[in-house]
């Protein structure tokens, strides 16, 4: 996913803002994906229904919950995946959603920690590439960029009184994001 993909650091507010402008433009549904024991697609109509918006579920920002993103009269495809028990559980993901884009917002873990979100596709599909260059243009549009990540306003407010940027709860400080590298110029621009 690393030629489509955007990681960005966004509150609750941040986040809302980039996908309002979205959803302003064009309809969509969100699929959590996952391994399921079952084949009921959870699934929601705006970005402000997600449980627990803006709050982490895992300390590690790869571990959050990840959404597929997709046009809202798209059929969504759901994969049986055998288990060596015998059962079965059913895969949603991007591997036969082509037209979808992966979506994870990240987060706060406790009060001091706010792990990164991303956005991207691991699919050449034109519609996967529309929704993408969508989610990319309004997080650019929103957000500054900071070394690899963009970051929202809020989110750099926090940073600024010394909340973590990071990847995970458990990585060294020295690997968060140090959003003193963001310019007066950037910041102006959130």
């Amino acid at each position: 996913m690393s030629k489509n993909l955007i990681q960005f650091f966004s509150t609750q507010d941040d986040i809302l803002s980039v996908v309002t402008w979205i959803e302003e433009q064009r309809r969509f549904k969100y699929i959590l994906t996952g391994l399921f024991e079952n084949r009921n697609l959870i699934s929601f109509e705006h970005i402000n229904e997600f449980p627990n918006l803006g709050v982490a579920k895992n300390e590690s920002a790869i571990a959050g919950d990840c959404y597929l993103v997709a046009n809202f009269d798209s059929s969504i495809s759901i994969r049986e995946v055998p288990q060596v028990s015998g059962d079965v559980r059913y895969a949603i993901d991007q591997l036969n959603n082509p037209e979808t884009v992966a979506l994870q917002v990240g987060g706060f873990w406790g009060d001091d920690i706010l792990l990164h979100g991303r956005v991207g596709t691991a699919s050449g599909n034109p519609i996967s590439i529309e929704i993408y260059r969508l989610f990319r243009k309004s997080i650019q549009k929103h957000f500054a960029r900071v070394g690899a990540f963009y970051v929202g306003r809020n989110a750099a407010e926090y940073a600024l009184k010394g909340c973590r940027l990071a990847i995970s709860a458990q990585s060294p400080q020295e690997f968060d994001l140090a959003i003193n590298k963001l310019s007066e110029s950037n910041r102006n621009n959130i």
